[in-house]
Formats: C-alpha cells, structure tokens, sequence
C-alpha cells in the first residue's frame, strides 16, 4: 500500500514550506516518504530537494515563450499537457517508491486546478485505480482571518474544492504565528472555534452588521457574504486546522489526521494495524492547539461576547 498527500491552496500560503516540513517529520518516525513538485512554476528556489520533479519534463517559462501566453495560461497548459497526456511520466515514478510509502505532492496555487477544472480530480481518480490511498490538504493563510467576508470567500473556495476533487481533504490555516505573535490589535475578532467550524459564522456575519464599518460598507456586498455564508453552513463541510511552524505539535497533530484520512497502515509482528488510533497523544495534542489558538483572540471582544 502506498499513499498520496497532495497539498494545494492559494499562492503563497506556504505549501512548499509546509511539504518539507511534513517529510522531515515523516523521515523523524522513520517512514518512508518522498516529495513530487508537480509545479511547472516554480523552477527555481524551491524550499527541499524534490524526488521527482516536473519541470525536468515541462517547463512554464518555455510555455510563455512558445504559445505566447501569460503565467497563469502557461500554468494551466503545462498541468493540461502533463497530467492529461504525460500522466504515465509520474506515475512510474510513484510505481517505483517502496510499498507503504507516503508521497507527498506539491501542487501549484491555481485555484482553478480543484475548483473547477477536472485535470487534479482525473490524476487523483486514476492514482487511485492503481491503487494509491489519496487525500488532499489545502491550505490558505490565517490573515484572511481578521476579516469576515475575507473568511468567507475562502471557505467558499474550500467547499468547492472538497465537492469538486471527491477525495478526503485536511483543511489548514497556515501562518498562525503572524496572528499570535502580532500585535493585540490585528489578533481575531472572535474565538477560534467560530472559525474552525463553518456552523458559526453566520453568527459572526451578524455581529459585524451591527459593527460601524458594516453600515458605511456595499450593502449588496454584504449580502453576497451572507448567501455564501449560508451556502457553507448548509453543505457542513468545512473544518479547519491552525499550523504554523514554530512548533512540531502541530505537524504532529497534522500527521494524525492525515493517517485516518488515508486509512493507513502498518505491519507490527505480522499483523496489519492503522498507524494512528485515537490516543492520549492526539488528545494532548488537540488540547495544545485550543490553548495556542485562544491566545490569538482579542480579549475584550470574548469579553462583549459573553455580556
């Protein structure tokens, strides 16, 4: 059994970052694990060393240069080209990684890839009929936080691409460090666990209503979030988790919910068992988050939610 962890979102939430870390945390638990870079994008500066990379097979810049296209068209070509009608490059390659390994997929930031084109959702589908476990991570950074409508219409994109990829997929606000470590008065509006969840923000959409910036703001605007709101809530499928790097509990954490997504599992003494059970471990380590996170809340806005 081998496994697929494909981590797209927006540009710049930190997937790169984020896959490197994710596979010195693996190679810490002495699991097998190797990173695809399946970017046609990013040709230099990458943050690891990938395993296999796609720009040896197709490169964007030369897309731009041969088709007259912009980066986003040249992007969207090269997946297209590659993953269309060179799919069996990099599935050869994966067939070449040892049984049990997890392979990690850096995926560029184009919001169209999960959304609405079926390019990402067709590789998954024939990855899994070779008989890869696959789930998605996707990520955008938590500043979008500080701002309701901001959440709002990322969340939407979440849910779209959750229905569109029809794979299991970890939802993560990346960068917390820069709400917690800010200052007091760029920290959440609300408690965490109004984010982490798609139920309550509608309640949040209220609460700014009543706010001044609110009532000078697009009143149609604002009535567009709160359809979107409702769409959200109504589907129930968002949940988020925070990461951030200054601490490998969350990546710990993390690799807890990638294990029951996928269904992984291990040989022990001849027996086939999931890797990782609901243990005190994950408990300690839910409990952790929750702290850190209530950290990150402006304090006299719990303080007039609870009058």
């Amino acid at each position: 059994m081998k496994y697929v962890v494909g981590v797209a979102g927006t540009p710049g939430a930190g997937k790169s970052t984020f896959c490197k870390a994710l596979k010195e945390h693996y190679l810490e638990l002495n699991r097998p694990v190797k990173i695809f870079n399946l970017d046609a994008g990013c040709e230099v500066n990458l943050a690891y060393i990938p395993d296999w990379n796609v720009t040896d097979v197709i490169k964007v810049s030369e897309l731009m240069k041969d088709l007259v296209l912009g980066p986003n068209g040249a992007l969207m070509e090269a997946m297209s080209q590659f993953l269309d009608d060179r799919c069996d490059i990099v599935t050869n390659e994966m067939d070449k990684c040892a049984d049990e390994t997890f392979i990690i997929l850096d995926l560029p930031g184009q919001v169209e890839l999960y959304t609405v084109r079926d390019t990402m959702k067709d590789f998954y589908k024939r990855v899994q009929n070779s008989g890869y476990r696959v789930c998605n991570i996707y990520m955008f950074e938590s500043t979008a936080l500080r701002q309701v409508d901001f959440f709002v219409a990322y969340s939407t994109t979440v849910s779209m691409s959750m229905y569109h990829m029809a794979v299991p997929q970890l939802n993560l606000l990346s960068k917390m460090d820069i709400i917690f470590n800010g200052p007091k008065q760029q920290r959440l509006e609300f408690p965490f666990s109004y984010y982490a969840s798609a139920d309550s923000v509608a309640i949040m959409i209220c609460i700014e209503k009543d706010s001044h910036k609110a009532k000078v703001d697009n009143k149609k605007f604002h009535k567009l979030t709160e359809r979107l709101a409702e769409i959200n809530q109504s589907y129930a499928l968002l949940n988020y988790i925070p990461f951030t790097l200054g601490d490998f509990r969350f990546l710990a954490y993390i690799r807890f919910q990638i294990d029951r997504a996928l269904g992984a599992t291990a040989v022990v003494k001849g027996i086939r068992a999931p890797i990782s059970g609901y243990s005190s471990e994950e408990n300690e380590l839910k409990d952790f988050i929750e702290s850190f996170m209530e950290k990150c809340v402006k304090i006299s806005k719990i303080k007039d939610m609870m009058n």
